[in-house]
């Protein structure tokens, strides 16, 4: 079997499968006349292209072309063939961007759809580096994100206060409600006992501590 440098997916089995289909596309290309062919063996997708100058300067030595390429020009066609192969231009992505999130302004320059770009939020001024592909996909400002779901969160006095007579009528809240996850100032109707528990509990029916022993003597 061929030595041929295959990056292993976590399966021994898979890996052998892939080598074999290699092979098998040799025997192929054999039988058809073509043996002359170069198989490269290399991992091309790097973002170092010195393997793929070389690559380039072997073809050409191959095929006898002149190849004397400086490195400014080297570099240009690097850049040339870079934009090229974009899917999608800066541009492009700007106006998807003004499209999904108005109120995200771009400041660097997009590149592809998976590196991460810096962005700003002109609503609270949050700047961060997001992927593209997840930004034109939904994902927006966190730190608004945090905050309108926060906001969400939170009931009105009245409301959060109906919602407890309902699930815990035996309480009164005698403190101010400032969230679901903060303490409150409360009283039990039936002992009279004040205590201050995370007002999440109460909605879940929770009362005070000994309850039932204070409550079964009141009873007696």
């Amino acid at each position: 079997m061929s030595k041929i440098n295959i990056r292993k997916r976590g399966n021994f089995y898979e890996y052998r499968i892939e080598i074999a289909k290699l092979d098998n596309k040799r025997q192929w290309l054999s039988k058809s006349g073509l043996d002359n062919c170069i198989v490269f063996t290399n991992d091309y997708n790097k973002a170092d292209h010195k393997e793929i100058r070389n690559l380039v300067e072997q073809l050409f030595k191959i095929s006898k072309i002149k190849c004397d390429f400086t490195l400014k020009e080297w570099n240009d066609i690097e850049k040339n063939a870079y934009e090229l192969s974009k899917s999608k231009t800066h541009d492009e992505f700007i106006e998807e961007m003004k499209k999904i999130h108005p109120n995200i302004i771009v400041l660097d320059k997009y590149e592809n759809s998976n590196k991460r770009i810096k962005v700003k939020c002109n609503v609270c001024g949050f700047e961060w580096y997001g992927v593209p592909a997840n930004m034109v996909s939904g994902d927006g400002c966190r730190k608004c994100g945090t905050i309108k779901a926060h906001k969400n969160f939170i009931k009105d006095d009245k409301t959060v206060i109906n919602d407890l007579k309902k699930k815990n009528p035996n309480i009164e809240v005698i403190g101010k409600y400032t969230g679901r996850h903060n303490p409150i100032r409360v009283k039990c109707k039936r002992c009279g006992f004040e205590w201050e528990p995370i007002f999440s509990s109460l909605l879940r029916g929770s009362s005070h501590k000994n309850a039932k022993s204070m409550h079964k003597d009141i009873n007696n």
